[in-house]
């Protein structure tokens, strides 16, 4: 597995080596650009030559990303990923939904176009969910598809308001996850449903260097609970789990398969240094999400549960 994730980042390095400076040599095998030295300056003071001195989500980065997972997805699998998600909830018109994690308001919007429920999307970066709520206005999906800004950790949502609450990836760098499921499972309203999916834990140590070397390049660092502490907390707030399932192998490959489709679907812009710069950066942090995942001691899960119509709560 970790050669795989070796390979896809050469791939990237190789494709977009040169720094934008376009060899004159002609002929097969010749006057391929050198890999490009890049380094990863996140930590340091000096701006100057840093890719992120536009702000955490310049043009160039969401471009990249978008690349990777469709129009208007910032994260793995895209709308494929999300009609998935949402096919066991049987939404209608009639329902609420909130949604974690909602980036630029991709899935939001693609929730409500799929089943026309009201969905609410919140996200934790106040860029993103300034572009997300633009981009609904634009759509006439401001009321139907919102996106606003706020703090998973303390949550300004109606108590048992919705039918649905969807966070995909949302909380593993969440440091206070008490706080943020507290008031995750507290909109649910009787009868309501969480589909849930995040980087987990397999076991009550994480020693594997490669676990320890993801958590630093993480541009937020990552705080994992386990499954059984996950599902206790669940089942705390009196709801029925009904599914947990180990969605790795499919989370893994889509990743790989964006990676392996973004070289062949824009070499031509490696002329361009600074998303060249953006294309490398984001494939040294996958390459480093990956590596986590082969250690075995971390895994992406997926966990469906449902609030009893008579529940005591």
């Amino acid at each position: 597995m970790a050669s795989q994730n070796v390979s896809v980042l050469d791939r990237v390095k190789g494709v977009f080596g040169g720094g934008g400076k376009k060899s004159k040599k002609k002929g097969k095998g010749k006057g391929r650009p050198k890999t490009l030295a890049f380094e990863d300056t996140r930590d340091k003071k000096d701006e100057e030559e840093k890719p992120k001195r536009k702000g955490p989500w310049p043009a160039e980065r969401l471009q990249i990303l978008q690349e990777l997972w469709g129009p208007e997805f910032l994260t793995v699998g895209g709308e494929e990923a999300i009609t998935e998600l949402i096919h066991p909830l049987t939404l209608n018109s009639n329902m609420s939904v909130l949604e974690l994690g909602a980036g630029i308001g991709g899935g939001t919007r693609h929730i409500h176009n799929e089943t026309g429920a009201w969905v609410s999307g919140v996200e934790n970066s106040v860029t993103l969910a300034k572009l997300g709520m633009e981009q609904s206005i634009k759509k006439g999906l401001q009321r139907k598809a919102s996106i606003e800004h706020g703090d998973y950790s303390n949550l300004r949502v109606k108590p048992r308001s919705k039918d649905a609450v969807l966070a995909k990836e949302a909380l593993f760098t969440v440091a206070d996850k008490d706080a943020a499921f507290n008031f995750m499972l507290g909109a649910i309203r009787p009868g309501g449903q969480l589909m849930y999916t995040d980087f987990l834990a397999t076991g009550p140590d994480l020693n594997d260097p490669a676990v320890a070397q993801w958590q630093t390049r993480e541009p937020r660092r990552p705080h994992l609970w386990e499954m059984e502490r996950t599902r206790n907390k669940i089942e705390a707030a009196k709801m029925e789990v009904r599914v947990t399932e180990d969605i790795t192998e499919k989370y893994r490959t889509r990743a790989l398969v964006g990676f392996n489709d973004l070289v062949e679907k824009v070499k031509e812009f490696r002329e361009d240094t600074e998303r060249v710069k953006w294309v490398i950066l984001e494939a040294e942090i996958w390459f480093h999400r990956l590596a986590a995942l082969d250690s075995g001691e971390v895994n992406v899960s997926r966990i469906y549960a449902r609030l009893p119509l008579g529940a005591d709560i």
